[in-house]
């Protein structure tokens, strides 16, 4: 859980998970999800290469 007024970024593809023969990538599950008081901003940024 994040202290009030912090931010969090991750990524949208892959993150490191260490293995039995090092590190390798996994994929990453990301969402937003519900919040029972306050209020919640997200902003999605998306970027990829389109040439």
């Amino acid at each position: 859980m994040l202290p009030y007024g912090h931010g969090y970024l991750f990524t949208t593809s892959d993150r490191p998970v260490e293995s039995r023969r090092g590190w390798s990538a996994a994929p990453v599950r990301h969402g937003v999800s519900a919040i029972r008081s306050g209020e919640r901003h997200t902003l999605a940024l998306v970027f990829h290469d389109a040439g």
